[in-house]
């Protein structure tokens, strides 16, 4: 059995159309992004790719308050 494949956003397409799990590009490096089941507020962890590891953490992408706009919070 395979694992199903992540899916990969735009992040330019704005968070009201991006999964809980997916693969972005951001400074040129493919990052893998996981929003938590308990969230209320919309934001995900962002992981070196491929793995979910604490040691491959890297931050929080949070939506900017201007929709389509997002922006990272390193270590949050």
């Amino acid at each position: 059995m395979h694992p199903r494949p992540v899916p990969e956003h735009d992040l330019r397409l704005g968070p009201e159309r991006w999964t809980s799990h997916f693969v972005a590009v951001i400074d040129a490096e493919p990052v893998v992004c996981v929003r938590p089941a308990d969230a209320v507020w919309p934001h995900w962890s962002l992981y070196r790719r491929p793995h979910l590891h604490p040691d491959d953490y890297l931050g929080t992408l949070h939506p900017d308050a201007t929709p389509g706009q997002p922006v990272a919070h390193p270590g949050h």
